[in-house]
């Protein structure tokens, strides 16, 4: 593998090198470019400055001064008004950090006025990041034969004009909607082949997302051990890069794999410590996702109370978040923990409500899981799974009904479960709790 780059101010007439500066050791990169900062006159330098500054925020999971960095590149790229080229990769960094604080539709908006200028000024090599991130976009919106067919033209191009890094990046996010669309031998195939592309290079960022990705492949064909043996690998380089969120969340994958495999003890250990950074990162919806995971284990395990132990802060989270989702997955559980516990007629209320939130939750106001961070693998970025504002409505769109619709629903089960009389005082104590929470919204 090669040598990280060392700073200096050769990084400047060096992009590649400045980008794996900022993947590889971000806050060096950071504390290089704050020393830089007084003496940039260059336009030029002072776009790669914060376009790279951004790049390093984002690796270390800070989407807001990703974003700040990144608005900063196109207020510099515009006092070079005739360098087109680095004017769109200014905006390529505030569409990517845009997309990662959840505004999709501003995203795209950035990125197609991005995109305009590449095709009128003929810069094939600069569309290739745009293409990506439209893929994505494309991806979270739940097109994914549009967003295969733009990761496919992005990948054409950069096999022409492009270099190994955004080859890479086109090969895992073409990966990851193949395993979306259930092609999981195909996606497995396109993984190895990212993986080749950059071998020897010093890139631990998109190898652990790639290895994490083909893990998950493997996994849905079947092969626990492989899939074990290769997230694990992509836990190590997560570690040594040190970004919280995605150490919880190739946490939480391995937790599903032990899981499947009946492996509880095993899968919870995986579960507890992803939970920890998620409660202290306070990303509320895959803190959510994986308290839901914990419950669907302690009820298979018939471990109904101590299920009910994580249940007010799951449907605590669900509510935050809107999501028809979550509400349908816990109203599932907590029916199952309700029948284990001898409840049947709050288990069958708990049915018909998880069948309703199910309904909503195929229509289209609320999309389906996002791609994964961009921060997790090459610009802009791989899908690999939920991110934390999957469950929100789109902007300017017609969910307000429903979101009120789900509000009253939630209140008027959370106030009528107070007054039901249950045998069990463990139930009757959680229950309780969960009104309490319905009446301080």
């Amino acid at each position: 593998m090669a040598e990280a780059p060392v700073p200096g101010p050769h990084l400047f007439d060096d992009a590649d090198a400045f980008q794996r500066f900022a993947e590889h050791s971000p806050e060096a990169c950071l504390e290089f470019i704050a020393g830089q900062r007084g003496h940039l006159t260059d336009p030029v330098h002072r776009v790669y400055a914060e376009v790279y500054a951004s790049v390093a925020h984002r690796t270390l999971g800070n989407n807001t001064a990703s974003h700040e960095a990144a608005a900063s590149a196109v207020a510099f790229a515009r006092e070079d008004g005739g360098n087109t080229a680095l004017r769109v990769k200014a905006k390529h960094a505030l569409a990517v950090a845009t997309y990662l604080e959840g505004r999709i539709d501003e995203a795209s908006g950035i990125v197609d006025a991005a995109l305009t200028l590449a095709d009128f000024y003929l810069l094939e090599a600069e569309k290739t990041p745009l293409l990506n991130l439209v893929g994505i976009i494309n991806w979270r919106r739940g097109n994914l034969p549009r967003a295969l067919e733009v990761f496919k033209d992005s990948a054409r191009i950069n096999r022409v004009h492009g270099t190994p890094r955004r080859l890479h990046a086109n090969l895992s996010n073409i990966g990851m909607t193949l395993y979306r669309m259930w092609k999981y031998e195909k996606s497995i195939d396109v993984y190895e082949e990212a993986l080749e592309v950059i071998e020897g290079m010093d890139m631990p960022l998109q190898r652990a997302a790639v290895l994490s990705n083909l893990g998950e492949s493997y996994a849905a064909l079947g092969n626990a051990r492989r899939a074990e043996e290769l997230i694990l690998e992509s836990l190590a380089l997560e570690r040594r890069i040190g970004n919280e969120k995605n150490i919880a969340l190739t946490l939480f994958i391995l937790g599903k794999i032990a899981s499947g495999e009946g492996e509880w003890e095993k899968a919870r250990r995986y579960y507890d410590e992803a939970l920890d950074l998620q409660r202290n990162q306070k990303t509320v919806w895959d803190a959510s996702t994986t308290i839901r995971y914990i419950t669907r284990d302690l009820v298979a395990q018939g471990r109904y109370n101590e299920a009910l132990d994580f249940m007010e802060e799951g449907f605590r989270h669900a509510k935050a978040i809107h999501s028809h989702t979550l509400l349908r997955d816990y109203h599932e559980v907590l029916a199952r923990a309700l029948a284990g516990a001898g409840e049947a007629d709050l288990a069958n209320y708990h049915e018909s409500l998880a069948a309703h939130f199910d309904t909503l939750a195929r229509e289209p106001a609320e999309p389906p899981p996002p791609p994964a961070d961009p921060v997790k693998a090459s610009a802009p970025g791989t899908p690999a799974a939920s991110g934390s504002d999957a469950g929100s409505a789109p902007r300017g769109s017609s969910a307000d009904w429903i979101q009120v619709l789900v509000g009253i629903f939630v209140v008027f089960l959370l106030l009528g479960l107070g007054s039901l009389l249950l045998s069990n005082r463990r139930l009757r104590y959680h229950l309780e709790e969960m009104k309490r929470l319905a009446e301080n919204d």
